[in-house]
């Protein structure tokens, strides 16, 4: 599979020894290709570089003021930017390494510092090829089975660590690297701009003005690149296809991937009768035989790169929209996620993060992880050392949220289609904090927008539901996959899971209790986690 190439880099230790060594190796190992959006850039001056990717939404900086900021330690400045960026800063005079990453995460940079190397790059396999012999990190390995969505610095490989969301990365010569959080949430909390409504209507208007700004913003940026948007039968998608059909005068597609086995996630029917309502235009993208482990593109994907995200789906997906011109595509990720952010829940996450998935993990035993993992597994899982010894990054933005953009940016940057998320925006969550107060939790979405009949329709006032049923065909379609892959179980031989169990089950097609709960999805990662180690012949210690 030939691969775009990635912003990487890789240099001795040594090499920072002194100022012209230090330069020299930067500027010829450094590797920054050419991306239309965001654009690269780099800039050099004052015996400093300044390089990267770099797009925000309010500002309008420049690549000369980007090196200025760093320059002067705007970190803080920097880091609370709204907008997709990956800034890499080497100051030459102090020989130091730093690398800046945006609030939304949908750069990911990965690193290892294992012998006399130091290596980034946004691509987590050409890390992994730096390593030697690389061995599994028990801890996050328990958290991908899991779903674990908390974001730490660490990864599946031992040997390898990522920069977390808004977090700098700095490393000197003869010195351990840090890593420092550059956003201040207390300071947001404090400062954050709340009206606090007295009604819900009067809440949902406010909302939706406030929305309508963000996608308005993110219009004025891209200019003339032409742009997509995604549409299922959901409120989040749809209200941002109507922003954008109501802000814009430039044609656009909305598009909406779609099967037989997950018309509860997205019904061409209610798509429809949504896009004629607005006269909007709209293509349908089917994915009827694309599940996991359905095609050997999954398969090729998933050996580079473990995470929770079907890249052989978003990658064919992303494919049509790219061979109809766009360069972007807007999305509704975030939706849910903004309107919990009431100010209760903004503080638990802000000061008991820890505690929080410590306890969303007891909450997995109720829905099935322990149908996959053994007593052993589920001792190690819930074991209170596990959790202290992690290192979970504060953020304004869910992590939920955030690992959307985080776990699809491969797929994103191998097709040249980059998400634009208007309801990740830090304005917004200031517009949700003012939720009427006498409501006491927190309403449901066709609460809050059912006087807006105006943009919605009757069939979307209905719980929406997952993608389980088509997710699941790996279950009942590819039983010999599973089978040969937990054949050679590494987590088996560890005594984590239930391999011998599961295996047995899935002989006698005893699978329906795995379609109770999360069981399938926990079962999912531990294929999608077994894979990628065996056939990168990762160490499991």
């Amino acid at each position: 599979m030939k691969l775009r190439e990635h912003f990487f880099l890789k240099l001795s230790k040594s090499g920072f020894s002194d100022k012209l060594t230090f330069k020299n190796s930067i500027r010829k190992n450094l590797k920054l290709p050419a991306n239309k959006f965001p654009p690269d850039f780099r800039e050099e001056a004052d015996g400093c570089l300044c390089a990267g990717y770099f797009i925000d939404y309010g500002k309008k900086i420049s690549a000369r003021q980007l090196l200025r900021l760093c320059k002067s330690e705007k970190w803080n400045e920097l880091g609370s930017l709204v907008g997709d960026f990956l800034i890499l800063f080497c100051d030459f005079d102090q020989q130091r390494l730093l690398v800046l990453t945006d609030q939304t995460g949908k750069f990911p940079c990965f690193f290892s510092m294992a012998g006399d190397s130091i290596v980034l790059s946004t691509s987590f396999h050409n890390v992994l090829k730096e390593i030697e012999s690389p061995s599994m990190d028990n801890n996050s390995a328990l958290d991908y089975i899991s779903r674990n969505i908390f974001i730490t610095d660490r990864t599946v490989i031992k040997e390898i660590g990522q920069i977390p969301p808004a977090v700098l990365f700095e490393y000197r010569y003869g010195d351990s690297y840090r890593l420092n959080n550059t956003v201040d949430i207390n300071w947001y909390e404090r400062n954050i701009q709340t009206v606090q409504h007295s009604s819900l209507s009067d809440f949902t208007n406010a909302f939706i003005a406030s929305l309508c700004e963000r996608v308005r913003e993110r219009l004025v940026v891209l200019k003339d690149i032409k742009f997509a948007a995604d549409l299922t039968s959901g409120f989040d998608s749809s209200l941002v296809c109507y922003l954008l059909k109501n802000s814009t005068n430039r044609q656009f597609n909305c598009y909406s991937r779609v099967a037989s086995t997950m018309l509860e996630d997205t019904d061409p029917v209610v798509v429809n009768q949504f896009v004629k309502k607005h006269d909007l235009v709209s293509k349908l993208v089917s994915i009827e035989n694309i599940f996991p482990f359905s095609t050997l593109s999954y398969n090729k994907w998933l050996k580079l790169d473990p995470n929770q995200t079907n890249k052989s789906e978003l990658y064919e997906y992303l494919l049509v929209l790219k061979s109809d011109g766009n360069n972007v595509y807007f999305q509704g990720v975030g939706g849910d996620e903004v309107l919990w952010s009431n100010k209760n829940a903004v503080d638990i996450n802000l000061r008991y993060s820890l505690q929080q998935e410590y306890f969303y993990s007891i909450w997995k035993l109720k829905y099935g992880i322990g149908k996959i993992l053994s007593n052993k597994g589920l001792e190690i899982f819930l074991d209170k050392t596990r959790f202290q010894e992690k290192n979970i990054q504060d953020s304004l933005f869910s992590p939920s949220a955030i690992g959307v953009g985080h776990d699809s940016f491969l797929i994103n940057w191998e097709t040249g289609v980059w998400p634009i998320t208007p309801f990740i925006d830090p304005g917004l969550i200031g517009v949700a904090m003012g939720m009427p107060r006498s409501l006491g939790s927190t309403p449901s979405k066709q609460e809050i927008f059912r006087m807006r009949t105006d943009i919605f329709i009757t069939e979307q006032f209905r719980q929406k539901q997952g993608a389980e049923e088509h997710v699941g065909r790996y279950l009942t379609e590819r039983p010999k996959v599973v089978l040969s892959i937990l054949k050679n179980s590494r987590l088996g031989e560890k005594g984590w899971i239930k391999a011998e169990e599961i295996v047995h089950d899935i002989k006698k097609g005893k699978v329906e209790e795995y379609f109770e709960g999360d069981a399938m999805s926990f079962l999912l990662n531990v294929l999608e986690l077994e894979y990628f180690l065996q056939t990168n012949n990762i160490k499991v210690n």
